[in-house]
């Protein structure tokens, strides 16, 4: 940059700090992440509910942030399958289905059944000490808050809880893989999770799939993954046949 100021031929750089620039442009990275960790929790939740329109304006105003912050933090969430990008007509949450759920379904049992094999053939002992860490404090942690709404509490030892097991696997692509679709089921336990315990208990399915897995069994420890992802799928399928899901759609 030059200044003009100086009149003609006396034209000499502009005094710039490259550590404001720099310093500005971190902070704008750190606000666009801020903004980008609030879209995906309130998606995730539920509190953006699935098909819902974002207006980027709105979204601004609601987070306190720019613009344009919103507008990057929407362009993430869309490579992360939780938002649509349509043409002309901006975002939404993207929708759920009975179809998009059974491929989830199979798709998470497929990817993290290999990790979990890989996991129990090379997990060490600070792996399994994870696990009986993680399911301890899982068990002791209640699914609803009081007032009969999701505890974020237990949802957060619930990722945890699942990560664990497969954390063994020494292969940081497959658990990037692992935790974007367990990202991607959670809407689904929220908008079913007040039904969890109806014909079954999943905090035994939890405690039977750590002691097979800490065993080192993994014929046994992939088919109670299986069945325990089944189970909730089921459990989902069987809640909006009853009319209770209004938003799953039959797609």
């Amino acid at each position: 940059m030059v200044d003009e100021a100086a009149g003609a031929g006396a034209l000499r750089p502009m005094s710039v700090n490259p550590l404001e620039e720099m310093g500005g442009e971190a902070e704008a990275r750190s606000l666009t992440s801020a903004t980008y960790r609030r879209l995906k929790k309130d998606i995730l939740a539920c509190a953006l509910q699935p098909g819902q329109r974002l207006k980027i304006s709105d979204l601004a105003a609601q987070y306190g942030c720019s613009p344009g912050a919103v507008r990057e933090a929407l362009t993430r969430l869309v490579a992360e399958e939780l938002v649509v990008s349509e043409d002309q007509r901006g975002f939404r949450v993207a929708p759920v289905s009975r179809s998009d759920l059974l491929d989830l379904t199979q798709t998470r049992i497929d990817i993290e059944t290999a990790a979990l094999r890989h996991a129990i053939a090379k997990g060490g002992l600070d792996w399994q000490a994870g696990i009986v860490s993680t399911i301890f404090r899982l068990s002791n942690e209640p699914v609803l808050d009081d007032s009969g709404a999701p505890n974020p509490r237990w949802s957060k030892l619930h990722q945890d809880f699942h990560m664990a097991l497969v954390a063994g696997c020494n292969s940081p692509r497959l658990m990037r893989l692992c935790l974007a679709y367990f990202h991607q089921s959670q809407r689904f336990r929220v908008l079913t999770i007040r039904y969890h315990e109806r014909g079954r208990s999943a905090d035994a399915e939890h405690r039977e799939l750590a002691d097979a897995v800490i065993g080192r069994d993994a014929e046994r420890a992939v088919r109670l993954l299986a069945d325990h992802y089944n189970r909730t799928t089921n459990l989902i399928i069987d809640v909006d046949r009853d009319g209770d899901l209004s938003m799953l759609t039959a797609t």
